[in-house]
């Protein structure tokens, strides 16, 4: 089993996010590669007419800093307090509730749009997030899902080293769109995956790598290259990233 028990598992999540990672976000956000590659694989905004906007497990709400356009109401939701603290210091525009996101604190229908990334492999029980994402979700809204890849072998190390991340491993194409399942069969579904094989990720990474490599003139060309040839030779089902869109049908409109 991937999980030893609820308590150790608990313990090693609180261990590994109960900070706010600053350095983290400033990588996220501010580093000239990584955070073009992270709006890579953020859902773009713009033109879909969003108003009421959810991040749920936002951290300290990277993604939203990254969002293409700006909703008039943005909430992020994270269990963890200090994350929420840095993330509402960093935007004001926003606001940002402490909840765990199987139980959340909103009426039926009070959003049209629900992101969540990099969430659903650090809950053992995440259909019960998908169905409150869903009771959330106005008719005609969108849930857009990113979770790595546990058939990629980058992500598969790292759930091997991270006693945190260890869930990831069972993140497959196959296990992802079967916890849609629980929402019903009258959902629209699709699914993509992005960034073959992302070695900048370890390359440039904030903790384990050496992200000022990035000012050396052409290094960049190393990370391009070995993504360029993994998307030619890497079945797509093994791409690091994996991106569900999900949409709420409105009735009125059938």
């Amino acid at each position: 089993m991937l999980i030893e028990d609820n308590l150790t598992f608990r313990k090693n999540q609180d261990a590994y996010f109960d900070k706010a990672d600053i350095a983290k976000y400033n990588w996220q956000t501010k580093h000239p590669y990584i955070s073009s590659a992270e709006k890579e694989l953020l859902p773009k905004l713009h033109g879909k007419r969003v108003k009421r906007f959810l991040e749920l497990g936002c951290g300290e709400a990277a993604n939203i800093a990254l969002l293409d356009v700006r909703p008039p109401t943005i909430i992020g939701v994270d269990l963890y307090p200090a994350k929420l603290q840095f993330a509402k210091s960093q935007h004001e525009y926003a606001d940002f509730v402490t909840s765990d996101a199987r139980s959340l604190p909103f009426p039926n229908c009070s959003f049209d749009f629900i992101l969540l990334k990099d969430l659903l492999h650090h809950i053992p029980d995440a259909d019960k997030v998908l169905k409150e994402a869903k009771r959330l979700l106005v008719p005609g809204g969108r849930i857009v899902v990113i979770e790595a890849n546990g058939n990629n072998p980058l992500f598969w190390l790292f759930g091997t080293i991270i006693p945190a991340e260890k869930m990831v491993k069972r993140n497959t194409i196959n296990w992802l769109k079967s916890l849609f399942g629980v929402l019903g069969n009258d959902e629209t579904l699709s699914v993509e995956t992005k960034q073959p094989f992302p070695l900048f990720r370890i390359l440039f990474h904030y903790r384990f790598g050496l992200p000022w490599l990035v000012r050396i003139p052409g290094i960049t060309a190393i990370p391009n290259f070995v993504n360029r040839t993994f998307e030619k030779t890497l079945p797509k089902s093994h791409w690091s990233y994996i991106i569900l869109h999900y949409k709420k049908l409105d009735p009125e409109r059938q």
